[in-house]
């Protein structure tokens, strides 16, 4: 059976820059923390898998003082899971917003595929919640009712594998 698998940030759409980084920065906002990424800072923390990943690269004596935050390893870790699920519920709400538009081509490839019969996959180490809002990002974009989903995949968790960061040349760049 053909198949046609998707990642789930990125690539159907620029959720990273028009969902993930205001996601980000409105919890921050929330939360009070000392800290709002710019595109260029936010460029470079893509490079870093993972949400809370990027949210722990914060995390420098500086910073945790700066913010107030405690210093115990376990009660830093507690905080940065806060953050992370109220950045996921922001995101959720801009991309079920519907306001994200598809990547050129992207409505066309879905749709060829899908009526050729072809299965459609969303695979992610995202939060699973983040990959099911994919899935349902894909059925809105090949114009596809939500009963008909059964050939659109969600994969995600322990057989998809978090990226590894970049690696660096002998120049230093990636």
């Amino acid at each position: 059976m053909p198949a046609l698998i998707f990642d789930c940030d990125g690539v159907l759409a620029d959720t990273e820059r028009d969902g993930h980084l205001p996601a980000f920065n409105a919890a921050f906002e929330e939360f009070g923390l000392p800290v709002r990424w710019s595109d260029e800072e936010y460029a470079e923390k893509v490079k870093v898998g993972g949400g809370k990943e990027r949210m722990r690269t914060l995390l420098t004596p500086d910073f945790v003082a700066a913010a107030g935050l405690p210093t115990d390893p376990a009660a830093l870790e507690e905080q940065v899971a806060a953050w992370h699920r109220r950045k996921t519920e922001i995101y959720t709400g801009i991309i079920r917003g519907g306001d994200i538009p598809p990547r050129p081509g992207v409505r066309r490839l879905a749709a060829e595929a899908y009526e050729a019969g072809w299965t459609l996959a969303v695979a992610s180490t995202s939060a699973e919640v983040s990959v099911r809002i994919a899935v349902i990002a894909v059925v809105a974009v090949i114009g596809t009712p939500a009963s008909e989903g059964g050939r659109i995949r969600a994969c995600r968790g322990p057989t998809v594998r978090v990226r590894p960061p970049p690696r660096r040349s002998s120049a230093g760049t990636p």
